[in-house]
């Protein structure tokens, strides 16, 4: 189950990525959220009132707080910078960087609930960064092998667009990083996860893109679509909201199972997942300097997620 729920965010970011075809970043975001959420209510809810999982209904006012929070976060900021790095970038590029999350959440958790950084959590740091940095020289490299050799400003045009894939990717994974130390302080105050966590950290995500998406009113599709683009779209965003609701479901019932530490080492090989969608569905091209890259910002995530199991 947890390599199944890693298969599925993979798909996740794979999916987004045709959608994003169709769809501009900041109503994609809102349009998954919601389809996700009513989805995460159809499944997770009847869960809990049949006694089929263990989680219930608890909540307080002090754990709302985070909740809310920690949706802020993640979906008003990380999500979007999710998107827009995703229209610009590569899935095999986006995704490993992103996957570096539980190095963030490590560094929060210091800086907010006081936990110690340990010497495995620092090398992780040190792995991940130079995979990201890896990366990120090839995304530049090969966009500017790309580029139009018509005038010589190309050359720093091409360098930002590289520069600005990997800081919305990286914003992205801090935002992401965010949102557990949130969740572990929201559990604390009522003993537990609930089923009321889950859900209302995602419909707060959709009430607070709601009134953004009203003032700002961004066009909703990236041109004029025909009947079978729109069919295709449903298509798109139904599946990828379904993978969310589950992904999120599952998420829940391994950390009670199986612990958070072993939940999110397997969780981190998600990237895989999504490099070989890109290159087998996107039909992305995945060099050996990417390859490498994203084999050693993952290597660096596990380094980080096994200091509480090694010490």
């Amino acid at each position: 189950m947890a390599f199944f729920s890693a298969v599925c965010w993979g798909s996740v970011v794979v999916l987004n990525k045709k959608v994003l075809d169709y769809i501009n970043p900041v109503p994609v975001n809102f349009i998954v959220l919601s389809a996700s959420t009513v989805c995460l209510v159809a499944i997770a809810v009847p869960l809990s009132l049949l006694h089929l999982w263990p989680l219930g209904f608890d909540m307080s006012w002090r754990a709302a707080g985070y909740i809310v929070a920690g949706s802020f976060v993640t979906w008003v900021i990380a999500f979007n910078a999710f998107y827009f790095a995703l229209r610009s970038g590569r899935a095999g590029v986006v995704g490993p960087i992103t996957g570096t999350d539980p190095l963030f959440t490590a560094l929060f958790a210091v800086l907010i609930v006081g936990t110690a950084l340990g010497h495995l959590t620092v090398a992780g740091l040190l792995v991940a960064t130079a995979g990201v940095v890896l990366i990120s020289r090839q995304t530049h490299d090969e966009a500017e092998a790309h580029a139009p050799v018509l005038e010589v400003a190309a050359g720093p045009a091409v360098q930002e667009s590289a520069l600005l894939v990997v800081t919305l990717a990286v914003v992205t994974a801090a935002g992401w990083g965010f949102s557990p130390v949130m969740i572990q302080l929201a559990e604390n105050e009522v003993g537990g996860a609930s089923t009321t966590m889950i859900v209302l950290g995602e419909a707060f995500g959709v009430l607070l893109l709601g009134p953004f998406l009203l003032l700002r009113r961004p066009p909703v599709f990236t041109r004029r679509l025909h009947q079978g683009e729109l069919r295709r779209v449903c298509w798109l965003v139904g599946v990828t909201a379904v993978l969310n609701a589950l992904f999120a479901v599952i998420y829940y019932v391994l950390i009670e199972h199986i612990g958070p530490v072993l939940t999110t080492v397997i969780v981190a090989t998600s990237p895989i997942f999504t490099i070989l969608g890109g290159v087998i569905f996107l039909k992305e091209r995945f060099g050996r300097w990417l390859a490498l890259g994203a084999a050693v910002t993952l290597a660096g995530v596990i380094i980080a997620i096994l200091q509480p199991v090694l010490g």
